[in-house]
């Protein structure tokens, strides 16, 4: 099956249970940025067609990950990265404005939840963090992962059920993509990314909490 989905873009995808789910961005209306989308592909449905669930609109928010415990337990991570744009009536094009703050302007993590009815945007602290990895051994133990872009500093986030806690691992120059798993079976966790991206001596690094 070969699909195109005009104005939006993908970013990752999981299958667990016969459930496909895929999150990425959509476009708003004209110069208003992007939102987060997610598509959902039911078992019950044999030509394997995607839903594009109805999700909370975060203006500047791009989910880049996501990760299902069971169908009525699924979390998705990305970051809320605003601009401001305007139509530019000569080219036709979105153009960002001079505000001359986009220095200042810093991500926000961003969580989203599906209960089985209906997609959360979770509150989270002010923290400025991208985050690119999710991965859950249950529904009160649930692990993201990213980057702090001032410190650039591997970042953990972690849900116990009741609230969220951070936890920084400094590694040196960390680039903006980490991914990470649990072990079925196990406790662990395993968290990889790179120091130095793009460089040329650029490495790789492995993180284990058992």
């Amino acid at each position: 099956m070969d699909s195109v989905y005009d104005g939006s873009r993908f970013n990752a995808v999981s299958f667990k249970s016969g459930h496909a789910w895929i999150v990425g961005a959509k476009n708003r209306a004209k110069c208003e940025g992007v939102t987060p989308a997610i598509w959902h592909g039911d078992p019950a449905d044999k030509d394997w067609g995607l839903d594009n669930m109805l999700v909370p609109d975060v203006r500047g928010g791009v989910l880049k990950s996501i990760w299902q415990t069971d169908p009525d337990d699924v979390w998705a991570v990305g970051e809320v990265f605003p601009s401001e744009q305007e139509h530019d009536y000569l080219s036709d094009k979105c153009i960002d404005k001079a505000t001359g703050k986009e220095e200042d302007v810093l991500p926000a993590p961003l969580v989203m939840h599906w209960d089985g009815v209906t997609w959360e945007h979770v509150k989270l602290p002010a923290w400025n963090v991208s985050l690119t990895g999710i991965a859950a051994a249950g529904k009160h133990d649930v692990w993201a992962s990213g980057i702090d872009l001032v410190t650039d500093e591997v970042v953990f986030l972690h849900y116990d059920g009741g609230k969220w806690t951070r936890k920084n691992r400094f590694v040196g120059g960390s680039d903006n993509n980490v991914k990470m798993t649990t072990i079925p079976g196990t406790s662990e966790l395993w968290a990889v990314g790179s120091i130095n991206g793009e460089r040329d001596d650029e490495k790789a690094f492995i993180l284990r909490r058992r």
